[in-house]
């Protein structure tokens, strides 16, 4: 009995410990103060990758600026790095607020946006570009209008992208619980694959390629000139209407 008692114990101890070193707030850094504006100086750079829960507001413009909008106390824990063109959008340490933690960037060119997280990145005008690359990993979410010959959008997750504007060709795949929405987007070929329960929905006038493994839904808008289909699983490659 008493071996068995020392054992239940030493378990709950144990567990207690991982409970406060994995769920404890301890560490993180609480907002204070009122909410204000700081403008960062960054080396130049044309792509993002947001890390953690921020939303970024992305603005057309000649000039680059930056603007951090928050609690004082965490405008200065947004990291400044860039590296090959793109500014990592992170925190040197864990924080929490009930007011709102936004960054707003202009550039005069934006070619590629990752999200990894919980955060949102939205472009607040269209971009023209030669090809841009969207990469989403984790709950957030990507909206952008876009004018680009090509743009690949990827996630890995649950989080969803929305896309509006026009482009020659469109690569979109989804792997998990995730959305692209995609029927404001104006394209001609489009590759569509979808591993999992996410769906797809685009409008298209040239070849269409779509491949689903899983339970997902591939839609698409208007009248392809060729379709390739290949489904394992339940999902549904369909025409819907506007």
């Amino acid at each position: 009995m008493t071996r068995t008692h020392d054992t239940i114990t030493f378990l709950t101890v144990l567990l207690g410990s991982l409970c406060l070193s994995s769920c404890s707030p301890w560490g993180c850094e609480p907002g204070s103060g009122a909410v204000a504006e700081e403008r960062l100086q960054l080396d130049p750079f044309h792509g993002v990758l947001l890390e953690g829960s921020m939303d970024v507001l992305i603005s057309k413009g000649e000039a680059q600026e930056v603007v951090i909008e928050g609690q004082s106390n965490l405008i200065g824990l947004v990291g400044t790095n860039v590296k090959n063109g793109v500014w990592t959008i992170s925190t040197s340490k864990c924080y929490s607020t009930n007011e709102p933690f936004r960054v707003h960037i202009t550039v005069p060119m934006l070619d590629r946006v990752i999200v990894q997280g919980s955060g949102s990145v939205k472009g607040v005008d269209e971009f023209s570009l030669g090809e841009v690359e969207l990469e989403l990993q984790g709950s957030g979410d990507i909206d952008m209008a876009i004018v680009a010959g090509v743009i690949t959008a990827a996630i890995q997750g649950s989080g969803d992208i929305r896309l509006r504007g026009s482009t020659g060709k469109l690569i979109a795949s989804v792997e998990g619980s995730g959305d692209i929405r995609a029927g404001e987007l104006i394209a001609g070929d489009v590759d569509a694959n979808v591993v999992g329960s996410g769906d797809i929905k685009v409008r298209t006038s040239g070849n269409l390629d779509a491949e689903i493994a899983g339970s997902g839904d591939v839609e698409y808008i208007g009248e392809p000139t060729s379709i390739d289909e290949r489904i394992t699983g339940s999902g549904d490659i369909e025409q819907v209407e506007e």
